[in-house]
């Protein structure tokens, strides 16, 4: 079985990536900020028959995402696909975050998604 980790999963293009892999009968390691987002989405893959492990890691902090990497890669023995969707504007900015061209956002948004 092949096995993907895909990072930002828990928002909507990452978790219809990997609810889409997990039809084609491919293992996800499903990681994202939201702990809460990560069950949801390792939720909707179950549900349907498929393999999917949560992981909440924080893709800015690379002690963070190395060990959940690890992690995943004991879990599911081996990636074979890595899928990288972390890093929307409005789950960094916050809850009054508003999705806005990319000269009107605030610095600290801009900084944050290209962490």
């Amino acid at each position: 079985m092949k096995t993907a980790f895909i990072t930002g999963a828990g928002g909507y293009i990452g978790s219809c990536c990997a609810c889409t892999l997990a039809k084609q009968g491919i293992a996800i390691a499903v990681c994202d900020i939201n702990k809460e987002a990560v069950q949801r989405t390792v939720d909707a893959i179950t549900v349907e028959g498929g393999t999917a492990r949560g992981y909440a890691a924080d893709v800015t902090d690379c002690a963070n995402i190395t060990a959940c990497i690890d992690q995943a890669t004991a879990d599911l023995g081996g990636l074979d696909i890595m899928i990288h969707v972390a890093g929307g504007t409005a789950r960094i900015a916050g809850k009054d975050a508003k999705y806005l061209p990319l000269v009107e956002q605030d610095p600290y948004v801009i900084q944050r998604v290209l962490d």
